[in-house]
């Protein structure tokens, strides 16, 4: 059995790993810093958080490569009905891709390198990687209305259907990326060998299918 000592290093064990598993969110002046994994309970959290800050404008997403999906659902309807903005810092994939279609203006951030700075999507998976057929009309209804209606309904079929959750649609912005090929977003199953250059090179963009509303850059505040 564990001594007194022994349960409180326990505990304290248990507490870091819940924390590393929850987003960071932190406010600087008129925005809000969200970064990392998505857990349950990161929804009560931003609440609390944006109810104390009424100046917040905007939600920087800043590397999080996704998470519970629920709460993706429920803070991206926040964002929205709150009337906030989104912008995307590094990545934002899977659940967090959820939150960026929340905002009213989509946009990027200035302050990561282009080449590594994209939203991305995918289906919806249960334990052990099987796409949950289930879930998907009401990822597929999600997208397109959060998208403001310009979301191309075959095409979001077609990702929200990948098998595997190493697979991924991903957007980066066509104004700033420069690549030989011109391609700016990128359908992958997850099997190929080198990301975005085996993948399928899809012939629109980000803009053109409502994922971002707006090509001036957002600065974060830190």
């Amino acid at each position: 059995m564990l001594g007194l000592r022994g349960a409180a290093a326990a505990l304290l064990c248990l507490l870091v790993a819940g924390n590393a598993m929850a987003m960071s969110m932190e406010i600087v002046d008129d925005q809000v810093i969200l970064s990392g994994e998505v857990a349950r309970g990161d929804y009560n959290k931003f609440l609390s958080l944006i109810n104390q800050n009424a100046a917040v404008k905007t939600v920087i997403l800043r590397d999080s490569p996704g998470g519970d999906s629920r709460t993706g659902y429920d803070i991206g309807t926040m964002i929205r009905s709150r009337g906030l903005n989104t912008a995307v810092s590094g990545y934002c994939r899977s659940s967090c891709s959820r939150m960026f279609l929340g905002g009213v203006q989509r946009q990027f951030a200035d302050d990561q390198p282009v080449g590594k700075t994209h939203v991305g999507f995918h289906g919806n998976y249960e334990t052990g990687g099987r796409n949950n057929a289930a879930a998907l009309e009401m990822l597929r209804k999600y997208i397109v209305d959060h998208s403001d209606g310009k979301a191309d309904v075959e095409l979001v079929n077609r990702w929200t259907a990948i098998a595997q959750p190493s697979g991924f649609i991903y957007f980066f912005d066509s104004n700033r990326l420069r690549r030989n090929d011109k391609a700016t977003v990128f359908l992958c199953t997850g099997d190929e060998a080198k990301r975005y250059d085996d993948c399928e090179k899809i012939p629109k963009t980000g803009y053109d299918l409502g994922i971002f509303t707006s090509s001036a850059l957002v600065t974060p505040k830190k």
